[in-house]
């Protein structure tokens, strides 16, 4: 049973919003490279702020004097991503390095959302609304109608108008319980699914737009920590823990390749989580000794491309259901004026 402290703290998560998430990061990033250490950083911010962003700080702070990293604070009051990109580079240490990467990372992330459900948004609320309209023409019009001749003489359009209707006044609860697994369904499928079947799929989206992000912050992590001269090895168990299933999954097979015997680390590196067109340019790079940096640039150009990915995808599904809600309001009109037509003309 939670307790009134466990749910005031729920709320302030709730409320600690990408905008307050970002903030927080620049304020604490910027501390360190001015020499402040971590923990007197964040307890700086939390002298500072107010709300949502003093609550974070003060449960990250109480994490730190327990002995824990920065990044178990960070848990619960950021997206897990950000969680597993500032624990890499804390482990590693490169933790301004990581942080600036996390707040790049949160920054596009937020664009290409803010992005996606403004192209959705307003097409789906007309198809809600038109719903909507279709269950107050049930008890409006077609109640009138249905008052003059019965529904199984009607036009088989209105037919269907009006069992639409009543599925949707009936089972509307149904409806939002189905939207709503189904998009969990969708999320495990995604951090979940490995092996041969993963790879045949990974080359169409949701797939294709999830590996693209997870290889972009593969990358990007990788490169950060091999730049501060960790060894490739211990870099891949580093990122290993805390992974999403299909993360370590590759990492796993990665770790197989090193154990044995690959001496080239674009052999080792393709798994499939990173695109052929980046492994081709890393294979160049990793017979030279800008391999390093190719990585960093590599893993910042497809997190680039896989947010103007996200927001193209959007405008896509926005434009497909816009066209849905048009041909839907025909639909009605004709629907209507079809049965009207017949009810009048006895």
């Amino acid at each position: 049973m939670l307790t009134t402290t466990a749910i005031k703290k729920k709320l302030n998560q709730l409320l600690f919003g990408r905008s307050e998430q970002q903030a927080f990061l620049e304020d604490i990033t910027n501390l360190i490279k001015d020499g402040v250490p971590a923990p007197q950083a964040i307890a700086t911010v939390q002298e500072l702020a107010t709300g949502s962003t003093k609550e974070a700080a003060k449960d990250i702070l109480e994490k730190i004097s327990e002995g824990q990293f920065v990044s178990d604070g960070l848990a619960g009051w950021f997206p897990p991503a950000i969680v597993e990109i500032i624990r890499s580079g804390e482990q590693g240490g490169v933790l301004t390095q990581a942080m600036t990467a996390a707040i790049k990372f949160l920054t596009q992330r937020s664009s290409a959302i803010s992005s996606l459900l403004g192209s959705v948004a307003y097409p789906i609320t007309v198809f809600i609304i038109g719903l909507i309209v279709s269950v107050f023409l049930k008890h409006s019009v077609f109640t009138n109608f249905a008052a003059i001749k019965p529904i199984n003489t009607w036009p088989e359009d209105g037919q269907i108008l009006m069992a639409l209707a009543t599925f949707v006044e009936t089972w509307w609860w149904l409806i939002i319980v189905i939207i709503f697994v189904l998009g969990i369904f969708i999320r495990q499928t995604l951090i979940n699914l490995t092996g041969k079947i993963r790879n045949a799929v990974d080359i169409i989206p949701p797939f294709s737009l999830y590996r693209d992000y997870t290889s972009a912050r593969f990358m990007e992590t990788l490169g950060l920590m091999l730049t501060n001269n960790i060894t490739f090895k211990h870099a891949l168990t580093i990122l290993q823990h805390n992974a999403t299933r299909y993360l370590a999954w590759h990492i796993y097979l990665m770790q197989f390749r090193l154990s044995s015997g690959r001496e080239n680390i674009a052999d080792v590196l393709d798994t499939g989580v990173i695109k052929q067109a980046d492994m081709l340019r890393l294979r160049v790079m990793a017979k030279g000794k800008g391999f390093i940096q190719a990585l960093l640039h590599l893993g910042a150009q497809s997190l680039t491309r896989n947010t103007r990915n996200i927001i193209k995808s959007g405008k896509i599904i926005g434009a497909i259901v816009l066209a849905i809600d048009a041909s839907f309001l025909a639909f009605m009109i004709f629907s209507v004026y079809g049965v009207g037509s017949y009810v009048g003309s006895f």
